[in-house]
């Protein structure tokens, strides 16, 4: 059975009521699911690893502890889906919509978030949204942005704005406060570290009123 074929097969289970987990006998890996419509679809469990999904319409799909590691999902609807302790290591999800999606557990890693373009996603923002990343990323490897909804898009890049590790107005904040300190304690005072630390608050602030700016415009867009 080809991969498209094997990709429908599973697809016409899911809408049937029927397992779709991982059981002896049933290798559903490296399926093509391209542009498949399946919203709504109960594929909790489902062994999707290394899976066509690009494009794919996955709206308010069960997806609970779903195997999706290296899975290609750019372009994907997954809008409401659950994706609660899916294993997204290694998955590219660029320009995937996950508008409302629960990200609860769902573990991701490096070469998840260098695949998917997002960029500077924070330790405290990827806790906030639930997200379980192996190993500690670097700045400009996650932007949890969907192309679908410049709201979001903007709300996003002002939330990465804020704390990008180590980049971000929070971290440059805390910077002007240390160079303050240090101005006061040398002798002479040196106020050079302190211009340098607010110039980079300065601009780290421009970089959060972009993104609130941008989410204000795709408001009245709406």
């Amino acid at each position: 059975m080809s991969a498209r074929a094997k990709g429908r097969t599973l697809i016409d289970r899911a809408r049937a009521g029927l397992p779709v987990a991982w059981r002896d006998g049933e290798q559903w890996r490296h399926l093509d699911l391209e542009g498949a419509v399946a919203e709504g679809a109960d594929l909790s469990g489902a062994d999707l690893h290394r899976a066509r999904l690009s494009g794919a319409r996955l709206a308010r799909c069960d997806l609970q502890n779903a195997d999706l590691r290296y899975a290609e999902l750019t372009g994907a609807e997954l809008t409401g889906a659950d994706l609660r302790g899916a294993d997204l290591r290694g998955a590219d999800l660029r320009d995937a919509d996950l508008s409302a999606a629960a990200l609860s557990g769902a573990v991701v890693d490096r070469i998840t978030l260098l695949r998917s373009g997002w960029s500077g996603l924070p330790a405290w923002a990827a806790a906030a949204l639930g997200l379980v990343v192996e190993g500690r990323p670097r700045s400009d490897l996650a932007r949890a942005a969907s192309v679908a909804d410049p709201v979001r898009a903007g709300i996003t890049e002002a939330l990465l704005a804020l704390g990008a590790d180590g980049t971000g107005l929070m971290e440059a904040m805390d910077a002007v406060d240390q160079a303050w300190h240090r101005a006061r304690q040398s002798e002479p005072p040196d106020a050079q570290p302190l211009r340098e630390a607010l110039a980079a608050a300065l601009r780290a602030a421009v970089n959060v009123s972009v993104g609130l700016a941008k989410a204000e415009q795709g408001l009245e867009e709406v």
